[in-house]
């Protein structure tokens, strides 16, 4: 195994090992979406010594990001530099052992299966339910565990999926239109450290799965104003969700 003495602590804790560590180096991360969530995801999975993560974004850094995007520096910002290339620079000084890959396009329909279909874990850095169903149906349907995250103002989630064990993104929120009623991230904000909260609960999920540990189950809920952390439990899958038709 590559550079032990760079993970000594790290496999130090129990569940994961010389094993644990060992198994991450083999592993692939898809992490869809460079911004807030995904700028910290990604951080901590190459850190941690995954062996491949690919990166998609087709976004720039602006100046309006820098307060809660953690990777960015004004200069990217006034140059308008692509987050995705940006990110897999910086992370690419992390280790040289660790591969990572940056594709500056949106997901889409005729990419998604591609990307996809490589990885062992996805993670939802994204800001948008219509990208995250795309993911969610993806997964379902090709059998790949994913974990979704969200913010606003100063509270989020974060949810896993495996497909065939747990409900999927669609057990919980059926309908693009029932999942953004209310409020948005336009219009009432992300607090900076929420988005670092969530986004940790999301790679320690991913971590986890890469190394052959359970997931968490339900839904964990952030808010930072209350300072309370909390765990919704969802049951078992929706017997008319899609979810379950196709294990």
């Amino acid at each position: 195994m590559p550079d032990e003495e760079r993970f000594f602590r790290q496999m130090r804790v129990s569940g994961i090992g010389p094993e644990g560590q060992a198994a991450l180096s083999k592993s692939r991360v898809l992490v869809v979406g460079c911004g807030a969530l995904g700028s910290v995801l990604a951080s901590f999975i190459v850190r941690a010594g995954v062996g491949t993560v690919h990166l998609v974004d087709d976004d720039w850094v602006e100046l309006s990001n820098l307060y809660r995007q953690i990777l960015f520096d004004q200069e990217d910002a006034l140059q308008r530099r692509d987050k995705a290339l940006v990110v897999a620079s910086k992370l690419s000084l992390v280790h040289p052992f660790v591969t990572v890959k940056a594709h500056r396009i949106r997901l889409l329909d005729d990419n998604i299966d591609a990307l996809v279909g490589g990885v062992d874990v996805v993670v939802d850095g994204t800001d948008n339910f219509e990208t995250r169903y795309r993911i969610n149906d993806t997964c379902v349907r090709l059998g790949i565990p994913w974990v979704y995250g969200g913010v606003l103002g100063m509270t989020g989630m974060s949810m896993t999926v495996v497909p065939g064990q747990t409900p999927c993104l669609r057990c919980v929120f059926p309908s693009v239109a029932g999942a953004q009623d209310g409020p948005t991230p336009e219009r009432e904000g992300v607090f900076g450290p929420v988005v670092g909260v969530v986004a940790s609960l999301q790679a320690a999920e991913a971590l986890k799965l890469l190394m052959g540990h359970p997931p968490s189950a339900g839904l964990a809920r952030v808010d930072l104003m209350e300072g309370s952390l909390s765990r919704l439990d969802l049951g078992g899958r929706r017997p008319d969700c899609s979810c379950g038709q196709s294990s």
